[in-house]
């Protein structure tokens, strides 16, 4: 009886692991991983090296397109979204240094607070939209080839 009890908690176990090992956040990051790649591919369409760039979650863009052209977008309200920048220990609305297309990039990730408001607000501005899977890309208009 105690042999039996043995083996149906090891045939439980590996069971299990097996399971856990097939749903592993191991693909998770690899998807991620594949978004990037597919961006920075994008990118280099639009020879983005020279050019100057904004994204939410900058510090992560900055490591894996090797630029340091990149400053960092924050929202600060999910339920009003609205483009801010941390300016000296204080966050700023930069909608006006959006307005006038000082950025000829900008990178937001598809899990962001940002809605469809928000994105239509950069098209007016004079971006062009792009959706690369994970990110909503806009490029300045007026830098465009």
């Amino acid at each position: 009886m105690y042999r039996r009890y043995s083996l149906t908690l090891l045939a439980i176990f590996t069971f299990v692991s097996v399971k856990l090992y097939l749903y592993s956040p191991i693909e998770l990051e690899k998807n991620e991983n594949d978004n990037i790649d597919l961006l920075r591919i994008f990118l280099e369409d639009h020879n983005y090296t020279s050019k100057k760039i904004l994204a939410n979650g900058a510090h992560i863009i900055k490591y894996y397109l090797e630029s340091d052209q990149v400053d960092n977008l924050s929202s600060l309200n999910q339920n009003k979204p609205e483009f801010y920048q941390r300016q000296n220990y204080k966050y700023v609305n930069i909608e006006e240094v959006l307005r006038q297309r000082f950025y000829e990039i900008i990178i937001i990730s598809s899990n962001s607070d940002f809605n469809e408001l928000s994105f239509k607000k950069l098209i007016n501005f004079g971006y062009k939209e792009y959706k690369i899977d994970g990110f909503n890309v806009y490029i300045n208009q007026s830098t465009l080839n």
